[in-house]
């Protein structure tokens, strides 16, 4: 029965969500993907699902620029500045939907953004942390977004970090495609290291889900 009761508010708060036709982007949103890149992106979103069971591989922030909407995200070539629609235009639920949610911080901590967006400055022209190891002049996606909140909140943590794994939840053998990275890169891997991802970000109680463009993969199963 309980599990009845927890699917159906699931489902309920879901309809919410989609039900949301003149939904508009702000400024400080955070953009959740489900980006289908191959076996990385299914072995970060194995280790740590996303809110609902969305599985959820990467994040980037909404800012507005030249009265245009970017999207502030660390990919491979470090951190850019993304037109939306390029970011939107990545992957497609079965309806031709991107799959993307939309989380807004809560009322009483939007006077974080103005903040935070200030010290998107400094990282501006930051490679990407191809290691994943906090505490270098590099960052990922989420790492990024926890670094300028948590500055913006004078140092106090705004997501939490948790340990990091790379290990199937089933499982206590690494994935075979960290394996191979971390080989490549000739170090160990970080397992029980500090880290965020955007699945454990989209769960913060700082946050709300107030959108969904598509479906995310898991999206409402869990």
């Amino acid at each position: 029965m309980k599990q009845l009761i927890q699917a159906a508010s699931i489902l309920f708060l879901m309809s919410m969500i989609n039900c949301s036709p003149k939904f508009e982007l702000k400024e400080g949103d955070f953009l959740f993907q489900d980006m289908d890149c191959g076996p990385m992106c299914d072995a970060i979103e194995e280790v740590t699902q996303g809110i609902f069971g969305a599985r959820l591989s990467h994040v980037g922030l909404v800012v507005l620029e030249n009265d245009s909407f970017k999207v502030v995200e660390a990919i491979s070539k470090g951190v850019v500045f993304t037109p939306l629609e390029d970011f939107q235009n990545r992957s497609f639920d079965a309806n031709g939907n991107p799959k993307i949610l939309v989380g807004r911080l809560k009322q009483n901590y939007q006077q974080l953004i103005p903040e935070a967006l200030k010290h998107l400055e400094q990282y501006k022209s930051s490679p990407y942390n191809i290691s994943y190891i906090m505490g270098n002049d590099s960052v990922y996606c989420s790492q990024l977004l926890y670094l300028i909140f948590k500055e913006a909140n004078e140092g106090t943590e705004v997501f939490e970090l948790a340990p990091m794994t790379f290990k199937p939840l089933t499982s206590d053998r690494f994935f075979p495609v960290w394996e191979a990275y971390y080989r490549e890169l000739g170090i160990a891997i970080p397992e029980g290291e500090p880290g965020i991802n955007p699945g454990g970000m989209s769960r913060s109680s700082y946050l709300e889900i107030i959108h969904s463009f598509g479906n995310p993969d898991g999206w409402g199963k869990q």
